[in-house]
């Protein structure tokens, strides 16, 4: 298991408009391969998300992925960020039902 910190993903609420806003930022100088960012929101009784947003999935070689913004006010949020370094170790966080308003 390599449990290299590869990067942070950072999510922001805009209480004034109802937006969220993910953000997935690399960490130092080592070599990338790719990042990717996934935000969604989740229907009224939190069963299922959609509306997604995403970020990276054609870029290679950069320090972050986003921002994206999606309106979810009184709703959950689904977040997904994948970091490679060197095209065969990717460090990932999901969160699922986060930032709920």
């Amino acid at each position: 298991m390599n449990s290299k910190v590869r990067g942070y993903l950072k999510v922001y609420y805009n209480s004034s408009n109802g937006y969220n806003c993910a953000l997935a930022v690399r960490k130092g100088s080592t070599s990338l391969y790719s990042i990717k960012l996934k935000l969604c929101v989740y229907n009224a009784a939190r069963t299922k998300y959609g509306n997604c947003k995403y970020d990276g999935y054609s870029k290679r070689n950069h320090w972050y992925s986003g921002p994206l913004y999606v309106y979810a006010r009184h709703r959950c949020l689904y977040v997904k960020a994948s970091i490679n370094t060197n095209g065969a170790h990717t460090g990932e966080l999901t969160g699922k039902k986060v930032h709920c308003g």
